[in-house]
């Protein structure tokens, strides 16, 4: 099987992805051309913000398949939810392709996936990463912690302070990054820190494995475990 991936995200999971596929035994190599797929591949690529995916990188990706039929089997969007919510996002993506072309005529099947509220949401599930925290905490990290335990209250729920003005997708990547910043300081490492150009810890095996210890344990980080559940699923047509 051979796949495209079109992820939202033009930093971080463009990191990420290859390294989480390969903890999930994907069986597929990345190659960065469809000229260069030929079996078990895939293809990667970034929108560019959800506005240019929206508007122009989807349709070129879709006119790219149409263009080379029978190369790939699945094309596969990541997007995140931010403040529009987990259906209506999948929603949106759906109704602009349906706009422009019948699902027939795509020589693909259309898989979306929507991280809720974002991809900073899904590490923030990350089983036990707050007991890294439990002394010495800085008065803002506590303010996170006093507003929400992400340790055991699911990170989708969370929302943002009333005082904060930007968008909630916005105040999870803070909690993230204030968080991973200061276990990074008190145990002398940079590795541990959080960043859009650098994720740093959360593409470690450790790190992925208390993602996917939380979505066996709890019913927290769903559409992390919607994606997770796909690609296990996808390995079987990968052998």
């Amino acid at each position: 099987m051979n796949y495209y991936f079109l992820l939202e995200d033009s930093k971080s999971f463009l990191r990420i992805l290859p390294t989480w596929l390969e903890f999930m035994n994907f069986g597929c190599t990345r190659v960065q051309k469809i000229k260069d797929i030929v079996k078990n591949n895939y293809l990667l690529e970034s929108g560019h913000g959800i506005e240019q995916l929206e508007t122009n990188v989807i349709f070129k990706t879709i006119d790219t398949i149409i263009d080379n039929p029978n190369v790939i089997d699945k094309l596969i969007i990541i997007v995140d939810a931010e403040d529009i919510g987990f259906t209506q996002r999948k929603k949106r993506i759906l109704d602009k392709i349906t706009q422009e072309y019948s699902l027939d005529d795509i020589p693909c099947n259309i898989e979306i996936f929507v991280c809720n509220r974002c991809l900073e949401t899904w590490l923030l599930g990350c089983k036990g990463i707050s007991l890294y925290n439990t002394e010495d905490i800085p008065q803002h990290l506590l303010n996170h912690y006093n507003f929400y335990d992400i340790e055991n209250n699911n990170p989708e729920l969370m929302d943002k302070p009333s005082a904060y003005n930007d968008t909630v997708a916005s105040y999870h990547f803070l909690y993230l990054h204030d968080m991973l910043l200061h276990i990074s300081l008190k145990e002398h490492t940079r590795s541990l820190s959080y960043r859009k150009r650098n994720p740093g810890c959360v593409i470690s095996r450790e790190y992925f494995n208390a993602m996917v210890k939380r979505i066996e344990t709890t019913e927290d980080i769903s559409s992390f475990k919607e994606f997770y559940n796909f690609i296990i699923s996808e390995r079987i047509n990968n052998v």
